[in-house]
């Protein structure tokens, strides 16, 4: 998936710099944290349930040296750090939490889920006040915002959480050897009372941990809050991933982990780390899948959760854990199910073929087929090949229902496409070739 397009904003750096930090933390993991895990991370007895020692003395011999039995279930928090800590200073792990997300590593499905909370989402506290998701770690620290996301999720068990200092990106990013990242239009903006300066060029390129940090800072005003840069760090994260997974960087990932372990605390132990990088490292990368939680904004700037789009969500993604329950059982038969999609589901048709005629012929033909609620958004900037169906609420009924109207299309899970929509069909030149 691409960057979407945006523009800067000076004010927020702590909040954005936790997403690439979480990127290399969440999504690699197995490269950052896990290669040098037992150089810092403290032993921790209650995980021995969970894993299996694998035989050998080495961990790069048949693998690694543990393997995760049940899926793992882990809390993100980047913390904003307070005014004047320094670098790297254990306090800054002490800020209030700015960015959420739940991971859950699954070795039962073969896959790794990364749900994106909105800091927004309205939440109810024990005290019966409403407030904002991030608002729990002021008031009860990491202990409330783990309770609180469980109870938006219907009671979703959380094994674990790391708390992150985001300030680590730029070391992160350089001991990586820079990343790839596509930036879709030319980002200049200088702030001199803030000591910020951006300017990239737009095009695939290397970008070091500078200009990454500038990539990471640039954005615009939005209706969606911080929704946009959600999606578009989310395509950050996956770039991180895939460095930090590259055969070339398996000598590095010791020293990467011993810098980058400054900037983390977590109740992970040494052995559930190893078992991640385990899992991840012999993963496919499309295994991963980067989900927003479904909502609406309202007028007073809270993340609403829809509860049906939720329930399918935790049905698909975070299914009981207790040995003998499967899936919760679909209440509608499949032609029910499908007429309900048709009807009530909001899809973006998003051209990127060049050709807008072809926005209009797949239009057309998702309302001959059926579909209700469909329309054209602003083309994609720059071409591409293969049709996308971006599920970014992560609804493969849906997104499979569609691949099947349309006769093709790759289903990619990822909180990418129009936030005014449930899924966004990117058109690429297949679609229209004979």
């Amino acid at each position: 998936m691409q960057p979407e397009r945006s523009q800067p904003r000076s004010s927020w750096l702590a909040r954005l710099l936790f997403w690439g930090t979480a990127g290399v933390a969440i999504g690699t993991i197995s490269a950052t944290l896990g290669a040098g895990a037992a150089l810092f991370m403290p032993l921790d007895p209650a995980v021995v349930p969970l894993l299996r020692e694998e035989t050998g003395n080495q961990w790069w011999r048949n693998g690694l040296q543990y393997r995760l039995q049940q899926p793992l279930t882990v809390l993100v928090l980047g913390v904003e750090p307070s005014p004047g800590i320094p670098l790297g200073a254990p306090e800054a792990l002490n800020g209030h939490a700015d960015a959420i997300w739940l991971v859950r590593f699954d070795p039962q499905e073969d896959n790794t889920t990364v749900l994106s909370l909105p800091r927004d989402t309205r939440v109810l506290f024990p005290s019966g006040a409403v407030g904002a998701l991030h608002e729990a770690d002021t008031i009860g620290g990491t202990a409330l915002v783990q309770q609180s996301v469980s109870t938006t999720l219907g009671g979703l068990k959380i094994d674990r959480t790391v708390r992150l200092n985001p300030e680590g990106l730029r070391e992160v990013v350089d001991l990586l050897g820079g990343v790839e990242l596509l930036v879709t239009q030319p980002m200049r903006y200088r702030d001199r009372a803030g000591n910020l300066t951006i300017q990239l060029d737009n095009g695939w390129q290397s970008l070091d941990g500078d200009r990454v940090e500038q990539f990471a800072r640039y954005r615009v005003d939005s209706p969606w809050g911080e929704l946009d840069r959600v999606q578009r760090l989310q395509v950050l994260l996956l770039a991180l991933r895939d460095r930090a997974l590259s055969p070339g960087m398996l000598p590095q990932l010791s020293q990467v982990a011993q810098r980058a372990h400054k900037y983390l605390r977590t109740n992970l132990s040494r052995e559930e780390v190893i078992a991640i990088v385990n899992l991840l490292s012999k993963q496919d990368p499309e295994r991963m899948q980067l989900l927003l939680l479904p909502g609406k904004m309202d007028p007073n700037n809270f993340w609403n959760p829809e509860s049906k789009a939720l329930g399918r969500l935790l049905e698909t993604y975070f299914p009981p854990d207790r040995p003998g329950v499967g899936r919760r059982t679909k209440l509608m038969s499949s032609s029910a199910r499908d007429r309900y999609d048709q009807t009530y589901n909001r899809i973006s048709v998003q051209d990127a073929t060049g050709n807008p005629a072809a926005v209009e012929q797949a239009i057309a033909q998702l309302r001959q087929a059926g579909f209700v609620q469909v329309r054209a958004i602003d083309p994609w900037p720059y071409p591409q090949r293969h049709t996308q169906i971006v599920a970014q609420s992560g609804d493969l009924n849906l997104a499979e229902l569609v691949q099947r109207r349309l006769g093709r299309g790759e289903i990619v899970r990822a909180a990418t496409g129009d936030l005014g929509s449930d899924l966004t069909i990117r058109l690429g030149t297949d679609l229209v070739e004979p």
